[in-house]
């Protein structure tokens, strides 16, 4: 049997277990606005950050694999359900990151353990 194949899966193997799930649940009855690009959607840190008035679109429920997601990773796959929510820029919410101790028995047990948050898509009418 070649190895050619078997090293070509593994790094397919390793992105698949490297995604990030986003889920939203829109709010309110809004208005549907069109799709925003990734790159254009903003980031804030609270909604104290934001400038002016903005109007809440969707709650993002983000998780992913904490021994192959980071932080950044998991805040550009809500830009991008956020984008296409019609929402242009995304309030950041408190990461839940698995204790040390959960971890190595995740490691030792060989089971997924994931790093979660919530974040808030908007609409803001400037930047």
């Amino acid at each position: 049997m070649s190895r050619k194949p078997l090293l070509l899966a593994l790094p397919l193997a390793l992105l698949a277990s490297a995604c990030v799930s986003v889920h939203a649940t829109r709010l309110g009855e809004g208005s549907v606005y069109p799709p925003v690009p990734r790159e254009e959607v903003r980031v804030y840190e609270s909604e104290a950050d934001v400038p002016g008035e903005f109007e809440k679109i969707a709650l993002l429920y983000v998780s992913g694999d904490a021994q192959n997601i980071g932080h950044r990773q998991m805040i550009e796959a809500a830009r991008k359900k956020a984008g296409r929510l019609g929402a242009n820029a995304i309030v950041l919410g408190e990461f839940e990151d698995p204790k040390f101790t959960t971890r190595v028995a995740s490691v030792i047990f060989n089971v997924p353990v994931e790093r979660r948050t919530q974040m808030l898509a908007i609409r803001v009418d400037r930047y």
